[in-house]
C-alpha cells in the first residue's frame, strides 16, 4: 500500500542558512541515490520548500519553517529509509544539528480506521 511520509522542521535561530539550503537540495537526491540491498531506487516521489502561508494561514503553521513529503511503494520501504539506509543515516547525521524541533507523520493513502 502506498505510504507518505511527511516532515516539518524548524533550524536553530543561529543556523547559516545557506548550508541548510545545500542540504535541503541533497533531500531531492534521494530518489536516485538511496537504493535497497538488491540496488533498485524505492523512494517515488519528494516534495518540499519553505513554509510560505503569512497572516491568519501562516499563524495555523505553528512556526513550522520547512517541509518535505516523501512518498513510498510501501511501509516497508519507508521503514528501511527511516533506520537503514546509508545515504538517509549520513543526511540525518549532517542536518540533526541544525534543528531546533521537527514533527514527521505518516500515512497509507486513504486509510481513516
Amino acid at each position: 500500500m502506498p505510504t507518505s511520509h511527511v516532515i516539518a522542521v524548524k533550524l536553530k535561530e543561529d543556523v547559516d542558512l545557506a548550508a541548510a539550503r545545500k542540504l535541503f537540495e541533497r533531500v531531492y537526491e534521494f530518489k536516485e541515490i538511496c537504493k535497497k540491498p538488491d540496488d533498485t531506487t524505492y523512494v517515488k516521489a519528494i516534495r518540499g520548500g519553505k513554509q510560505v502561508t503569512e497572516g491568519l494561514l501562516g499563524q495555523l503553521a505553528k512556526g513550522w519553517e520547512y517541509a518535505f513529503l516523501f512518498a513510498f511503494e510501501s511501509s516497508t520501504d519507508l521503514e528501511y529509509f527511516l533506520l537503514k539506509d546509508p545515504e538517509h543515516q549520513k543526511f540525518a547525521a549532517d542536518f540533526r544539528p541544525l534543528l531546533a524541533d521537527a514533527v514527521a507523520l505518516t500515512f497509507n493513502d486513504r486509510t481513516f480506521d
